[in-house]
C-alpha cells in the first residue's frame, strides 16, 4: 500500500533532485530507520525514509514475512520467559538466587508506536524488557529469518552474528532505555513455516538467543540528529538517487497532474542538451558516418533494382554479418503538377497553423531568444 501525500510539498526541484516541503507534522528517527538515514540500509534510502519522516510518502505492504513476524514475536517472548534460567541465567551473569523474567512491551494502540515520547527526534518501540529482581536489565528484541546464514559467525561457526542494521536499532533502544544490555531472540524458519507460522515453535535447534553488551552508538546518533535538523527540520529531503526515480515519478504525477510548467519544460530541455554536449565530437563523427552510409545506399538502390527480374519483387544479398533486402513497391501519391495544370490545386490550398522552437545557446552577457 502506498500513501502520498502532496499538499505539504512546495516544490520539486529537478535539478538539485530534492523536494521541499513543510515540516509540520513529522516523524521520529527510530531504530528501523537509523540505518537507512546513515545509508547503511539494501532497502530503504535517505530521501526515501525522508520522505516517510515527512508524511509526503510511505508504502507498507504486509507480506508472509511481516505477517509471520507478528504472529511469531508473543511465541518467542513466552519461549524465553519460560526458559528463562536455561538460556540467559550464565549469559548474563547471574547469581541463583536472581529472579529473572521478561516484561511485555507496551501496547502500540497505547503508546502511539512510539516507547520514547519524552525524547526529542528519537524514538521507537522495543519488543520488550529483561527484568532481574524486578528491574529492567536489558532490551529484548525479537527476530524472525529465513537467512540463517546471516546469523552464523564465520570465526566460530556458531548463531552468534547480528546484521549490522540489527545492532544500531538495539544500539538506539539501549541509549534511549539506559540499559547496557541487549537479548536478541532469533528464530529460523523454513519456507513452510511462512505458509503457515503456527507450525513453527521455539526451540534450541531453530531459535537462539544471543546476549550482547549494547553497541555504543553515539555518533551515528549525532550523524543521525544532524541529517534530521538539515532535512527533516529544515524541510528539504536528501538528493534522490536512481534507487528512488519510482517512487518521485509516482510523488511528481500525484502533485502535478497536468502538463508540466513550461520553467521545468525548460529546465529539463537545458539539462538533456547540457548532457548532449557532453558527447558532441562523437554525434558529429555519427552524423558523417551516417551521411557516407545515405550517399552508398542511394548508389546501391538502383544498382539492386536493375538485378530484379521480370515480375520479380524481393532480391535479397548479403554479407557476412548483414543482409541486404530490397523490395520493390508502389504507393499512391497526389500529382500535384497535374492538379494545378487542371485549376484545382488553390481550391484545396488551406492555411494551417504553424510555429517553431528554437532554442540556441545564449553566449555571455546575452539575452536568449526563443522563436515561436
Amino acid at each position: 500500500m502506498t500513501d502520498i501525500n502532496t499538499k505539504k510539498i512546495k516544490r520539486i526541484d529537478h535539478q538539485t533532485k530534492t523536494i521541499y516541503f513543510e515540516p509540520d507534522v513529522i516523524k521520529k528517527v527510530t531504530g528501523s530507520r537509523l540505518s537507512s538515514i546513515l545509508g547503511r540500509s539494501s532497502y530503504d534510502t535517505p530521501f526515501k525514509v525522508a520522505c516517510d519522516m515527512a508524511k509526503i510518502y510511505s508504502e507498507y505492504e504486509s507480506s508472509i514475512y511481516t505477517e509471520a513476524g507478528n504472529t511469531l514475536e508473543p511465541v518467542m517472548r513466552s519461549y524465553l520467559r519460560s526458559n528463562a534460567d536455561e538460556l540467559l541465567r550464565s549469559e548474563l551473569g547471574l547469581l541463583p538466587e536472581d529472579i529473572i523474567g521478561v516484561e511485555e512491551p507496551i501496547s502500540s494502540v497505547v503508546c502511539n508506536y512510539d516507547h520514547f515520547k519524552d525524547v526529542e527526534i528519537f524514538g521507537g518501540m522495543v519488543d520488550g524488557y529483561v527484568v532481574v529482581n524486578g528491574k529492567r536489565a536489558a532490551v529484548l528484541e525479537i527476530k524472525t529469518s529465513s537467512r540463517e546464514q546471516d546469523w552464523v559467525n564465520l570465526t566460530t561457526g556458531t548463531r552468534t552474528a547480528i546484521p549490522e542494521g540489527y545492532l544500531l536499532q538495539t544500539g538506539l533502544y539501549s541509549k534511549l532505555s539506559g540499559l547496557k544490555k541487549v537479548v536478541f531472540v532469533a528464530g529460523f524458519l523454513r519456507k513452510n513455516h511462512y505458509d503457515d507460522p503456527h507450525t513453527w515453535s521455539p526451540n534450541k535447534n531453530n531459535c537462539s538467543v544471543i546476549v550482547i553488551d549494547a553497541p555504543d552508538v553515539s555518533k551515528e546518533m549525532d550523524e543521525a540528529k544532524e541529517w534530521y535538523h538539515q532535512h527533516i527540520l529544515n524541510g528539504v529531503t536528501p538528493q534522490w538517487t536512481e534507487r528512488d526515480e519510482d517512487i518521485v515519478c509516482g510523488i511528481q504525477e500525484e502533485f502535478q497532474p497536468l502538463e508540466p510548467s513550461v520553467q521545468d519544460l525548460m529546465e529539463q530541455y537545458a539539462q538533456l542538451e547540457d548532457e548532449t554536449s557532453k558527447y558532441s565530437e562523437a554525434l558529429k563523427e555519427i552524423s558523417l558516418i551516417e551521411k557516407k552510409k545515405d550517399s552508398i545506399k542511394k548508389i546501391l538502390k538502383p544498382k539492386l533494382i536493375s538485378m530484379l527480374e521480370p515480375g520479380q519483387d524481393v532480391i535479397t544479398c548479403s554479407i557476412e554479418g548483414f543482409v541486404f533486402k530490397l523490395t520493390n513497391d508502389t504507393k499512391n501519391v497526389i500529382d500535384e503538377d497535374k492538379m494545378k495544370a487542371e485549376g484545382v490545386y488553390d481550391k484545396y490550398l488551406v492555411e494551417k497553423p504553424s510555429a517553431r522552437l528554437n532554442v540556441n545557446r545564449k553566449a555571455s552577457g546575452t539575452q536568449e531568444e526563443v522563436e515561436q
